[in-house]
């Protein structure tokens, strides 16, 4: 079946077959991988129901596929994906537009029990066309039978009656019924990892990664009306006319030696097939002391990286400048050790080195929107609007973010999508 642009359910046509003649790809937004963890069993709850808003963007998709897995991002050591601690059995519906629901299945079983540390997995095609610029739900119910269970659930994305989870003993009833679960203990939500397709006609779609800075920490207060948050999230919306699909792969804490390790960020790299563009928001916590990187490492993590998007398939690969990182005392500023504004600390020297790269196989853009946030001209090193853009002299807070989204990011989308097509 397909939907009309009225987001009715109507007959099979030939725009099923039409799509397929183009790669499968991001299809939607709000795609999270798994970050911080939410105590599942608790001797009370072994159960948990997300509901969760996506949209689709340019194009239309069939072939639809919904990505689950049982990992979670630690932001501190040990760092990079780990196993949760036991099996979660998890089953996935599809809510349209006009309400209706479509169960999905694993090799056409209705569930599918993910052992810890599982990577994602997709549920079957589902032969169902949904049109551009169109909302619809998932409904992802988890279940657990040990106890301790700690489940990757997203950051900083819950959105009251649209991006909503309860947590329980016995949820059957709550799956059964459209809409969002209305009754239960709050959660937090575990969404979709991704949710890939077949587009009717070429269409950019997003992988990002990075740390709490690119996550959207300190931007919590104004969430867009589909939950998006973070300069990227609030960039990606109404670009050209519509929403840029994409998969959000941040996590607070983390850095890139972890997502480029062959173990602690694998299931996370697997995603760069799905996606036409790959944006780097790495790497002020590669920066600090503890870690104990030279400039020499920094070069080594991002170029892994880099390369590993464009084997698996990504066309366009960017990264970020690296942003002041200060102490405050009223509104007097010093910068942390590594980010001081002489020229050779490891974000100076980082900073650079990026545009050296561009063009040169692997880098394709250096995203830099620094004079939006740090007075780079006549104090650089430190932020241009004092604490009135940061609370904490490391985080964007709502206003810069903002600024940066709109400014910014939303102008490099509308470019990026400009040139479409793409050589797939």
């Amino acid at each position: 079946m397909k939907l009309d642009h009225a987001g009715k359910v109507v007959s099979n046509t030939a725009s099923i077959t039409a799509i397929n003649a183009l790669r499968r790809t991001v299809c939607a937004t709000l795609g999270r991988t798994q970050g911080q963890g939410t105590v599942l069993n608790d001797g009370t709850n072994t159960q948990v129901l997300t509901y969760s808003v996506h949209k689709t963007g340019k194009a239309g998709f069939g072939n639809i596929q919904i990505g689950v897995a049982n990992f979670r991002i630690l932001g501190s050591s040990p760092y990079g994906e780990t196993p949760n601690g036991g099996d979660v059995t998890t089953s996935v519906q599809l809510e349209l537009a006009d309400g209706t629901v479509i169960p999905c299945t694993f090799n056409g079983a209705s569930s599918i029990t993910l052992s810890a540390g599982s990577g994602v997995v997709f549920t079957d095609p589902l032969n169902v066309y949904i049109p551009p610029n169109t909302n619809f739900n998932v409904k992802k119910w988890d279940r657990v039978s040990a106890t301790n269970i700690t489940l990757g659930s997203s950051q900083i994305i819950q959105i009251t009656n649209r991006q909503v989870a309860r947590k329980g003993a016995d949820l059957s009833a709550l799956w059964a019924t459209p809409g969002y679960p209305s009754t239960g203990t709050s959660s937090a939500p575990i969404p979709p990892v991704a949710i890939i397709g077949s587009p009717d006609s070429d269409v950019i779609s997003f992988l990002y990664i990075g740390d709490s800075i690119m996550d959207g920490a300190g931007d919590t207060t104004g969430l867009t009306p589909d939950g998006e948050t973070g300069y990227f999230g609030r960039g990606s919306v109404n670009v050209n006319g519509y929403n840029i699909p994409h998969i959000k792969a941040t996590r607070g804490g983390e850095t890139m030696k972890h997502f480029v390790h062959t173990l602690t960020g694998s299931r996370r790299r697997d995603l760069f097939r799905y996606a036409t563009d790959f944006l780097c928001g790495f790497a002020t916590n590669d920066m600090v002391n503890s870690q104990g990187n030279t400039l020499a490492d920094l070069q080594s993590y991002a170029t892994g990286i880099w390369a590993y998007a464009k084997r698996s398939g990504v066309r366009r690969v960017g990264h970020v400048t690296v942003l002041p990182r200060v102490t405050f005392a009223g509104e007097v500023q010093t910068p942390a050790a590594g980010f001081e504004p002489n020229g050779t600390s490891l974000r100076d020297t980082f900073n650079a080195w990026l545009f050296t790269q561009v063009g040169k196989g692997l880098l394709d853009y250096v995203c830099d929107f620094r004079e939006l946030v740090e007075d780079v001209k006549g104090n650089p090193g430190y932020w241009k609007n004092g604490s009135a853009d940061t609370g904490d002299g490391l985080h964007l807070n709502e206003a810069s973010t903002t600024r940066i989204a709109l400014n910014y990011i939303n102008p490099l989308l509308a470019r990026l999508d400009s040139e479409l097509p793409i050589n797939r």
